[in-house]
């Protein structure tokens, strides 16, 4: 007895040629279906789960989006990253905040 499955090759979130900077991995609440987007400043998707990349295909974000507005948001920072720089940049951060929220 031979059986013979054929399925269709579905989109996934490890397309090694989207996983940078340029795409995001979408997962609608509603559908649960997932797919790729274009990254941008704005978007038309409201409510699911989404995933940020780096541009060598490491994890940049994983959060989600309720009503079109970002909630539960986690950053990953690179491994290689040396402690010291990132101690600058939340240094750096932490000031542009307060000299803007002072003037």
């Amino acid at each position: 007895m031979l059986i013979l499955l054929i399925g269709c090759n579905a989109e996934s979130g490890n397309d090694a040629s989207k996983r940078n900077a340029d795409w995001v991995w979408w997962v609608d609440e509603h559908t649960g279906k997932g797919e790729w987007i274009k990254s941008g400043d704005q978007t038309t998707v409201k409510d699911g789960k989404y995933t940020k990349f780096y541009f060598n295909g490491n994890v940049y974000s994983k959060g989600g989006l309720k009503n079109g507005v970002d909630i539960d948001t986690i950053f990953f920072m690179i491994p290689l990253a040396n402690a010291m720089d990132l101690i600058q940049i939340l240094k750096e951060t932490m000031l542009t905040i307060i000299i803007k929220t002072v003037y």
